[in-house]
């Protein structure tokens, strides 16, 4: 079996630390992201503690389950509408 040539492993080793590059960027955009979102959910959970809703689901107007609250403070849909929410995220679009 024959070796690589240095001229393989060379370019080998610029393709894999581009790779590497651009997996740290989309990871560091993927972690803010989740960061924002997770900041957006605290953010509308205080701002219904200060409107007197804190543990109303803002899609039905049910009282989210006391469970669901200890679990995710930052919780502002009951299971059900979650549930509906996630459906509507992960459906195909036509």
């Amino acid at each position: 079996m024959a070796s690589p040539s240095t001229l393989d492993v060379g370019a080998a080793r610029v393709l894999l630390l581009d790779a590497h590059d651009q997996l740290l960027a989309r990871r560091g955009r993927f972690v803010r992201a989740v960061e924002a979102e997770a900041l957006d959910r605290v953010e509308r959970a205080l701002q219904k503690l200060d409107e007197g809703t804190y543990g109303t689901c803002d899609d039905c107007g049910r009282a989210i389950a006391a469970t669901r609250i200890d679990a995710a403070p930052d919780s502002v849909l009951c299971v059900a509408c979650e549930g509906r929410a996630a459906r509507r995220l992960t459906a195909p679009r036509s």
